[in-house]
């Protein structure tokens, strides 16, 4: 058995099962292969909080994912740097990945400097709403 396991997290992941209306049948056949070839205990929905509007919303379209397909969850805040102080760096190495300038990459960018590591006792706080996916 491999301990291979899927976090199913964005609209933009090619491994997101649920993206799309809840019931169409793509998102459904999906996920009933992923659940296939990996099985519920190793397939987690992904639990975001960077401070953003769209993860409260997202939050909630994972509960009811998770509820429907019985399938656990995760946080995992949507790192993508060591510490907030990080975030120019990432801004500039996006700017040379992506072959423009600060200024011309604008909405290329993070929103924020939320996509951090954050310790234990912060996500336990942001998350007080579901500590079972920490």
């Amino acid at each position: 058995m491999f301990a291979c396991i899927l976090l199913i997290c964005s609209r933009r992941s090619m491994a997101h099962s649920l993206t799309g209306k809840p019931r169409s049948p793509d998102a459904v056949h999906r996920t009933i292969t992923l659940l296939e070839a990996f099985g519920r205990e190793r397939l987690f929905l992904v639990l975001h909080e960077r401070l953003l509007h769209r993860d409260r919303r997202g939050q909630q379209l994972q509960r009811l994912r998770s509820a429907r397909y019985r399938l656990a969850r995760v946080v995992t805040g949507g790192v993508r740097f060591a510490t907030r102080a990080d975030k120019p760096v990432h801004d500039v190495l996006a700017c040379v990945r992506h072959g423009l300038t600060l200024d011309q990459a604008a909405t290329r960018l993070l929103p924020n400097a939320e996509f951090h590591l954050r310790p234990l006792a912060e996500l336990t706080r942001l998350f007080r709403h579901d500590l079972p996916a920490l």
